[in-house]
């Protein structure tokens, strides 16, 4: 009994001895911890401030343009169009002169939608008057540049914006391989009689402010109302107007225009005209404006270059470099057109490599082999050998 109860005592002291322990490690823990307190991120705070920085972010994110997938001039009138766009014939005639250098169409592969519409050669330059069109065609040898210099402005009175845009040879010879097509059109027409200049005002809407505008109002003539033919007029936002000039050059106007490209425009307002019993011109309580026009435009058809295709003696060539420009200028006056457009073609040679290598016939991998009896045509005997172990026994 004594010594049960010597073991208790014992026992307790070091269950005692212990428990003191924990409770000091515990009272040096808490003492470290008020030294030294960890910090705790708040989340609400760190998610307004991430909602405080995007918010920045996105107030100084400039406005990006809903309409930058299509380019502004287009090479057809059957190519898609986006809501600021512009053509003219000009490279439709000189792509009609590579045609028929090339003797059959320029076909891409994969095919290329701009020259599938262009080889459908819907625009010719039996479209327009002579004397308003140059065309010219050559090794691109400095003298041919020289010389379509000389007679553009002998013919037009007006310099080349793209010719100094291409490589030149010094002569033929160096430009074998090599082919140039140009074209310009010029056209200057007036109106019989000047139109007004308007007040300035805004164009869609509020967006743009203090355009130049020139028309009819209430104070014009009879006689300058009259170079204004309506061509359909449904109301205020759904019309076409023609204007005509002293030399012959009519001004379609079509407002709320419908169709994808513009040859669907320009069918949908015959349409239309053919089907108006309206009164065709311009009443005295009517009246007319339009902006003044001016732009200068340079194209360069990259989906066109450097894309081989063959000519009708299988000769592989490739387009180098293919340049339009269009300029015009609009107002009460009348107007003035000018477009250039050059193709310059260069034969594709394949590299020649004339160094003589070794031939190395290793048949270090998978093979097959067949045993064929001389005059026979079948073989009677085959092997396909992978696993060289097996067939080296």
């Amino acid at each position: 009994m004594k010594n049960f109860k010597k073991k208790l005592i014992i026992f307790l002291a070091i269950i005692f001895f212990i428990a003191l322990a924990i409770l000091i490690q515990r009272l040096i823990f808490h003492k470290i911890d008020e030294e030294n307190p960890e910090v705790i991120p708040n989340e609400n705070i760190s998610a307004e401030n991430e909602t405080e920085n995007t918010t920045e972010e996105n107030n100084t994110e400039a406005p990006t343009s809903t309409d930058t997938t299509k380019e502004l001039v287009v090479a057809t009138m059957e190519d898609e169009i986006g809501k600021d766009s512009l053509y003219c014939g000009t490279f439709q005639i000189v792509w009609n002169e590579l045609l028929e250098k090339n003797g059959k169409d320029i076909v891409f592969d994969p095919v290329e939608k701009v020259a599938e519409n262009l080889n459908k050669k819907e625009f010719l330059k039996t479209d327009v008057n002579e004397q308003d069109y140059y065309v010219k065609s050559g090794y691109p040898t400095e003298k041919l540049r020289d010389l379509i210099k000389k007679e553009i402005k002998e013919k037009f009175d007006e310099k080349s914006d793209i010719l100094d845009k291409f490589t030149w040879e010094k002569n033929e010879n160096d430009a074998k391989g090599k082919y140039f097509f140009y074209t310009m059109l010029k056209k200057v027409f007036n109106f019989k009689y000047e139109f007004k200049d308007l007040e300035d005002g805004n164009f869609e809407g509020d967006t743009y402010k203090n355009i130049k505008y020139f028309g009819t109002d209430g104070t014009s003539d009879e006689q300058v109302k009259d170079q204004i033919k309506i061509l359909y007029y449904n109301n205020d936002e759904d019309f076409a107007v023609e204007l005509s000039t002293k030399e012959g050059e009519n001004i379609i106007l079509c407002n709320n225009p419908e169709g994808k490209n513009f040859k669907e425009i320009y069918n949908n307002i015959n349409t239309k005209q053919e089907k108006y019993t309206g009164i065709r011109i311009l009443e005295d309580i009517d009246d007319f404006k339009m902006p003044n026009l001016k732009f200068d435009e340079l194209r360069e058809y990259t989906e066109l270059e450097n894309r081989e295709f063959t000519d009708s003696k299988n000769n592989v060539l490739f387009i180098e470099k293919a340049l339009q420009t269009v300029k015009l200028e609009l107002n009460k006056k009348g107007g003035k057109l000018v477009s250039e457009a050059a193709i310059m073609t260069k034969e594709s040679a394949a590299i020649i490599d004339t160094e003589v290598k070794p031939k190395h016939l290793y048949l270090d991998d998978s093979f097959v082999m067949f045993l064929v009896e001389e005059g026979k045509d079948k073989p009677y005997f085959a092997a396909s050998i992978s696993d060289i172990t097996k067939f080296q026994k």
